[in-house]
Parts: structure tokens; sequence; C-alpha cells
């Protein structure tokens, strides 16, 4: 599930090695660490499955919520205003479709240093 970042606002503490938005400005523990701008509103997607899969837009994908893909299929998006997820949820017991490509969408401003 690709999921967006949402909060009431940065924790005060930034380290370079804390995870995926956090980096080093230069060489680990000798440089000023920053947190990278995450994603606050998904605007398209283009994206491709190898399995059937359940697909839903801002719900938890399920048999009865979204949208049935067919594995190999390319679908996409674009021109929507999401505030909460892209969702999938692999069809057939035991399987575990891939789903990937490219998540298109708008930041947030402030950052954290």
């Amino acid at each position: 599930q690709y999921e967006l970042q949402m909060s009431n606002g940065a924790t005060a503490y930034c380290d370079g090695i804390q995870g995926l938005y956090n980096v080093w400005d230069g060489t680990a523990n000798a440089s000023t660490s920053r947190r990278l701008q995450t994603m606050v509103n998904i605007r398209g997607y283009r994206l491709y499955t190898t399995g059937d899969i359940y697909f839903a837009e801002d719900h938890t994908a399920s048999s009865t919520v979204g949208e049935f893909i067919r594995a190999g299929t390319d679908f996409y998006v674009s021109g929507i205003h999401l505030n909460r997820n892209l969702s999938f949820l692999n069809v057939n017991t035991g399987e575990t479709p891939r789903v990937y490509g490219r998540v298109y969408g708008t930041h947030a401003v402030n950052l954290e240093q």
C-alpha cells in the first residue's frame, strides 16, 4: 500500500540515518541532516501489475471495494486529487503480485533542518 505522510508536524529532531525521508548533506554525522519533502496529495499514477489485484483510491482495497485489475495490465489516471492512499490486494490467495510504476503528486512545503 502506498500512503501519504500526513501528520500534525515534523518531529524536532532530524538525523540522516532515521529513514527514507532523512538524508545527510555530506559526510554522515559530520554534516547537516535534512528531512526530504513528502507527498501530501496524489494527482495521478501510471502503474502495472504482474498478477490479478483489487485496487482502490482513498479506500482499503477488498473484493467489494475498488476495482478488479487483471494480471499484465497497465492502468493510469491523471487530474485527480487523493488525500489518503492507493491500496492493492492480491485476488488469489498465496500469490504475491508486483505492482510498480509512478505516482505523481504535490509535496509538503515546510521542512525542518
